[in-house]
C-alpha cells in the first residue's frame, strides 16, 4: 500500500518531462508579443516573429513608468522627509520594486539584442529533453 502511494506521489510531483509545463507557461508569457520570438503551436518550437518594435517599446515603457513612480516616491522621502518618518517596510518594498523593474527592463533589452541565441537555447533545451525522454 505504501509503495502505491509513494509511486503515485512521485508520478505527480516528479513528471517524466517538463516540456508540457514549459510550453504552456511560455504560451502565457509570450501572449502579448513583448519579445521578438514566439512559440509555434503546431511544432512546439520557438521562432522569430515579425512583431513590431512598438510592442516591445510599449511593454518596456510600461515597466519604466512603474519604475519611475517607485523611484519618485523614494526620492520624495529623501528630499522631503515626512514627520513622522515612513515605516521601514515601505522603503524595503520600494527598493525591491525598483530593483525588480530595472532587472526586467535589462532582461527585455538583452533578449531583444540576442534573439537568435535565445531561440537557439530554448529550442535546444526542448530537443534535448525530447531526445533523452525515453
Amino acid at each position: 500500500m505504501t509503495a502505491i502511494i509513494v509511486s503515485y506521489v512521485t508520478s505527480i510531483s516528479l513528471p517524466s518531462s517538463n516540456i508540457p509545463l514549459v510550453l504552456s507557461l511560455s504560451k502565457l508569457a509570450l501572449f502579448i508579443n513583448q519579445f521578438p520570438f514566439t512559440l509555434t503551436c503546431t511544432r512546439e518550437k520557438f521562432v522569430l516573429t515579425n512583431s513590431k518594435k512598438y510592442q516591445r517599446l510599449w511593454s518596456t515603457l510600461g515597466v519604466l513608468l512603474h519604475w519611475s513612480v517607485a523611484l519618485k516616491w523614494v526620492l520624495n522621502q529623501w528630499i522631503y522627509p515626512s514627520n513622522p518618518p515612513s515605516p521601514i517596510w515601505k522603503f524595503v518594498l520600494m527598493y525591491y520594486f525598483i530593483i525588480l523593474l530595472a532587472a526586467d527592463v535589462a532582461f527585455v533589452i538583452h533578449l531583444s539584442l540576442l534573439k537568435d541565441e535565445t531561440i537557439f537555447l530554448l529550442n535546444s533545451s526542448i530537443q534535448l529533453e525530447q531526445a533523452f525522454k525515453g
